[in-house]
């Protein structure tokens, strides 16, 4: 049975992978193993910024402000804002490669 169709099934999968991994795709993806640690970071450091100077329950750190986070939101409120910042990671990171590259061959 697979015999038979393995020639469709070759050029469905070879399809798919030009479709899924286009040649800017690896650089694209390499940066988002680092995403989750720091949007971790940026969340706590946002909420050190912006909040006020007169209040009188200011963070007194950052491990204060991520327990603070944690104990009122919940696990989720550390990474509220993950979802579109990792999918504007991945063309901010293709256009970031691809301005290198042709900058690189423009000096060479």
């Amino acid at each position: 049975m697979y015999e038979q169709h393995q020639p469709q099934l070759a050029w469905i999968w070879q399809a798919a992978v030009r479709w899924l991994m286009p040649p800017w795709c690896p650089s694209a993806w390499s940066p988002t193993p680092t995403h989750p640690p720091h949007l971790l970071t940026q969340v706590i450091k946002s909420r050190i910024q912006t909040q006020s100077a007169f209040a009188a329950d200011r963070y007194r750190g950052v491990l204060d402000c991520g327990a603070r986070l944690n104990r009122s939101g919940g696990w989720g409120s550390l990474w509220r804002g993950f979802g579109p910042c990792f999918l504007r990671s991945v063309p901010a990171n293709s256009v970031a490669f691809l301005v290198f590259e042709r900058v690189k061959t423009a000096l060479s």
